[in-house]
C-alpha cells in the first residue's frame, strides 16, 4: 500500500523498504520480510515467480482519498498488524504489516476520512456520534478498551437495541456481530461464522412450527447429541487429570471455523478452490471427504464424527452458486459406492433447486421459532439463536460456563494466549503458527453475560410482511395519464415519474433531464426549476436514458447503441468528464439501472437483450438473451442481486450470475407494456421473504408483482 498525494494505490508483489524506496518483494532482504507471511504462502518469496507475465507482475489498483469509507485495524494470527480498508465501490481489502507502520498508516487514512460511513457498526457505540470524532491518536489506543467496556453492557450497543425491537434481521446482526469480533471476508482464518439453524434434512416440507426442526442452540455442535457431548466431556476430563500437562484441557481437538473449512464449503467456486488446493498441497482430497451433500455434513457435524464440529459460513443463507459445480472440477468418486461428486446434494425439501435451499434456509432463520404449547409457554422469537451468540461471541465462550458448555476449543486458538513476537526457538514459532492457522481461531469474546432476547410484544409490522392482505383491485390504480417512465420505491412510499428526468442523488436539490432539440443535457435545481448547467454532444445520437449511480456517477444510454459513465460534479455549476463508453449493443439503448451493492450496470436495449456490466472496472461482463422484443425495462435488487428485465407485457427474473429463474407476464395487451421496473427492497435493504417488482406501464398504471420460490 503506497499514500500517495489523494490517492490510495495498492499495488501487487512491492516491497516499501522506507518513504523513499520501493522494491520487488522478492529483491527485500530476507530479515525485512514477514516471517509469518513467508511460512502461510506455502513458496519460497526468494525469487521471482515465474508464472507471472510482464504484464501482470506490477497490477495495482487506485482509489481516491474521497472512496475511502472507513479503516479498521485487525488481527491477523492473534498479532496487530492488519488494517483493513473499506471504499465506497464496495470493495474491501485486508494489509499486514509491521505494528508500528500500522498504527502510523492507520492514523493518515482516519485523517483522509471525508465523509461518514454509512451505516457503520460502530456509530454510537458509547454514545459518540463516531469513532472518528474521537481522534486518530486517542482512537488508537483505546479503541481495544472501549469495544470491551461497551460491549460488556449489551444494552448500550445500538445493533442490540434494534435487533431486540426487530428493527433489523437476524442474518444482519449476526454480520454485525462478526465484524465487531474481528472476522473478515478477506481474512479465511477469521472468515465470519455462522450457525446451523436446521436438523431436519430429510423431510419433503420443512415445518417452521415444529422444534424438532431445528438444531439446539444451546449447545454447540459437539453437543448435540448426548452420546457425543458425554465423550467430550469424558476427553476433557482426562486431560484435566494429568498431573505434568503441558497446556490446558478442552473438549475438541478441531475447530468450527477454519480456513480449510471455508475453502471446503467453497470448494466449487473461483478462487476459493485455488486456496483450498494451497491449503491441501496442490490436490483435491479424497472424494468421501469433500463437501458434496447438506445432510451428511449435518450428520457429520453433529453426530457421526468426533473430529468435525463445524459451524456454517454466511453464504448457506444468500449465494447459491457455491452449491453447484459450474466449472466441472473433478472431484473424484467415491470408492464405497462409486458415487460421482459433482454438485452439492440438497435435501428433498429444496426440490433439487439451489435457489430453494437458500430461500428456505434463509426463511429459517429468521423465522419466529414458536410452538403452540410447550408446557404452557410460548417460546420467544429466535429464543436459541441468544443461546447460540452466548456460546460463540458471549459469556459461554471462554471460562466456566464453556467447561458447564462443552465449549473449550485448544487454548492457541483463544486471542491472547500466546505472543508469538516473544517465541525465539523457529521450530516451537513454526508449530505454533500452523496451529493458530489452521485449526482455527476463536472471535474476540463481546459480551461476558447473557445476551438479551428479543421482545415479541413490540415487533414492527413491515410492509412486506402484509403481501398476503393485498387485493387486486378490478381495475389497477390510475396514477397518472402519462406512460410511466421511471419509479423509485421507497420504504414507505412509491414515486412515479414521466418524461425523460432524473433526480441526482444524495443532494435532493437537483434533477438532470435530456431530450431536448441540441441533444444537451441539462442540470436543474428542484426548487424553482433554475438552470445550473448543460452538457452537449454526449453522444453522436440523442440521449435515450440516463441514471445516477451516486453524486457523482453518471450513466447515460443513446441511440448509438453506447452506454458511457462520467464524472460528475453538480454544485453552483455542473461539470462532466467521460471515464468510459461501453459498447455491446446492436441497436437503440432503451433503459438502464445499476447495483452498488453488487457494483454492476444493467443496460436494455432495442436489440432483445441486456448486458450486465462492472461497475467498478467498467468492462462487459454478460449477456442476458431470449426476449421477444425490446427491453425496455430493468431492475436491480441490491439486496439481493437478482435482475428483471421487462419485454412487452413479460418479465424475466434472473440471478445475478445471469442464470433465468422465471418468466411471468404481467398484463395481456402489449400496447400496456412495462416502461419502468424497480425492486422493493425493504426497510434498510433488509431481507424480506419473496421478491417485489412495481412496474410502470405505458397506460399510466402501476403494479406490484410478488414473487417467491416455488417450494
Amino acid at each position: 500500500m503506497i499514500l500517495g498525494k489523494g490517492y490510495i494505490y495498492l499495488i501487487d508483489h512491492y516491497f516499501q523498504r522506507s518513504d523513499q524506496e520501493i522494491v520487488d518483494v522478492w529483491d527485500a532482504p530476507t530479515e525485512e520480510r514477514d516471517p509469518f507471511i513467508q511460512i502461510l504462502a506455502g513458496q519460497d518469496a526468494s525469487t521471482r515467480p515465474t508464472m507471472l507475465s510482464s504484464k501482470d507482475l506490477h497490477e495495482s489498483r487506485r482509489w481516491s482519498n474521497d472512496q475511502l469509507a472507513s479503516a479498521s485495524q485487525r488481527q491477523f494470527l492473534f498479532r496487530d498488524v492488519a488494517l483493513e480498508l473499506f471504499f465506497s465501490d464496495g470493495r474491501s481489502c485486508l494489509i499486514t504489516m509491521s505494528p508500528s507502520d500500522r498504527n502510523r498508516a492507520y492514523n493518515k487514512l482516519i485523517a483522509r476520512i471525508t465523509t461518514k460511513a454509512p451505516n457503520s457498526i460502530f456509530q454510537g457505540l458509547d454514545g459518540t456520534e463516531d469513532l472518528k470524532s474521537v481522534g486518530a491518536s486517542a482512537l488508537t489506543s483505546q479503541l481495544g478498551s472501549r469495544l470491551a467496556n461497551v460491549l460488556s453492557a449489551t444494552h448500550s450497543i445500538p445493533a442490540t437495541k434494534n435487533w431486540e425491537k426487530g428493527l433489523i434481521s437476524n442474518f444482519q446482526y449476526l454480520m454485525i456481530l462478526n465484524s465487531l469480533a474481528g472476522r473478515s471476508y478477506n481474512d479465511l482464518t477469521q472468515y465470519p461464522v455462522a450457525p446451523w439453524v436446521l436438523a431436519d434434512y430429510t423431510s419433503e416440507e420443512l415445518d417452521f412450527t415444529n422444534p424438532a426442526t431445528f438444531r439446539d442452540f444451546s449447545k454447540p455442535m459437539g453437543a448435540q447429541v448426548p452420546e457425543r457431548q458425554a465423550d467430550f466431556d469424558e476427553r476433557y476430563k482426562s486431560f484435566e487429570e494429568i498431573e505434568d500437562r503441558s497446556q490446558p484441557p478442552f473438549h475438541y481437538g478441531t475447530h468450527y471455523s477454519s480456513a480449510m473449512i471455508v475453502c471446503s464449503y467453497l470448494i466449487r467456486l473461483q478462487p476459493l478452490v485455488e486456496s483450498y488446493l494451497l491449503l491441501q498441497g496442490g490436490q483435491f482430497d479424497h472424494a468421501e471427504r469433500l463437501f458434496h451433500s447438506i445432510g451428511k455434513a449435518w450428520n457429520s457435524a453433529s453426530r457421526d464424527n468426533m473430529t468435525d464440529v463445524r459451524e456454517l459460513i454466511p453464504e448457506f443463507f444468500y449465494l447459491d452458486a457455491f452449491l453447484t459445480n459450474h466449472n466441472s472440477f473433478n472431484f473424484g468418486v467415491k470408492q464405497d459406492d462409486g458415487e460421482v461428486i459433482d454438485s452439492v446434494v440438497l435435501p428433498s425439501w429444496a426440490k433439487g433447486d439451489p435457489k430453494v435451499f437458500i430461500q428456505r434456509h434463509r426463511e429459517a432463520l429468521e423465522c419466529d421459532y414458536v410452538s403452540e404449547h410447550l408446557h404452557g409457554m410460548r417460546i420467544e422469537k429466535v429464543k436459541l439463536m441468544v443461546e447460540w451468540i452466548d456460546l460463540i461471541f458471549g459469556y459461554k465462550q471462554r471460562g466456566e460456563a464453556a467447561i458447564k458448555a462443552t465449549n473449550v476449543f485448544h487454548h492457541l486458538s483463544y486471542q491472547g494466549s500466546i505472543d508469538l513476537e516473544k517465541i525465539s526457538d523457529p521450530i516451537e514459532r513454526l508449530a505454533s503458527i500452523n496451529i493458530i492457522h489452521n485449526f482455527g481461531q476463536t472471535p474476540k469474546q463481546l459480551f461476558t453475560k447473557p445476551h438479551p432476547k428479543r421482545r415479541v410484544d413490540s415487533q414492527p409490522v413491515h410492509f412486506e410482511d402484509r403481501i398476503s392482505d393485498l387485493r387486486q383491485p378490478a381495475t389497477p390504480m390510475q396514477i397518472h395519464s402519462d406512460p410511466i417512465t421511471s419509479l423509485f420505491a421507497a420504504p414507505d412510499r412509491l414515486l412515479a415519474g414521466c418524461g425523460q428526468k432524473v433526480f441526482v442523488p444524495c443532494k435532493g436539490e437537483y434533477y438532470l433531464e435530456w431530450g431536448f432539440s441540441d441533444g444537451s443535457v441539462r442540470v436543474f435545481t428542484v426548487d424553482g426549476d433554475r438552470l445550473i448547467g448543460l452538457a452537449e454532444n454526449l453522444h453522436s445520437s440523442p440521449i435515450t436514458c440516463a441514471v445516477f449511480a451516486d453524486d457523482n456517477t453518471l450513466i447515460t444510454g443513446s441511440k448509438d447503441t453506447t452506454v458511457c459513465v462520467w464524472q460528475v460534479r453538480i454544485a453552483k455549476t455542473f461539470e462532466i468528464q467521460l471515464k468510459e463508453c461501453l459498447r455491446g449493443h446492436s441497436e437503440r439503448v432503451t433503459c438502464l439501472a445499476f447495483s452498488k451493492s453488487f457494483s454492476i450496470i444493467v443496460s436494455g436495449s432495442d436489440d432483445g437483450t441486456a448486458i450486465v456490466w462492472d461497475l467498478n472496472r467498467l468492462k462487459y461482463v454478460r449477456q442476458l438473451t431470449g426476449h421477444v422484443g425490446p427491453v425496455e425495462a430493468v431492475a436491480v435488487n441490491d439486496a439481493t442481486g437478482d435482475i428483471a428485465t421487462c419485454s412487452g407485457p413479460n418479465l424475466h427474473w434472473w440471478t445475478v450470475n445471469g442464470d433465468l429463474f422465471a418468466e411471468q407476464m404481467i398484463c395481456a395487451d402489449s400496447k400496456k407494456g412495462i416502461l419502468a421496473c424497480v425492486f422493493y427492497e425493504g426497510v434498510g435493504q433488509e431481507w424480506i421473504a419473496r421478491d417485489l417488482l412495481f412496474t410502470g406501464h405505458k397506460d399510466g398504471v402501476v403494479r406490484v408483482c410478488p414473487f417467491q420460490m416455488t417450494c
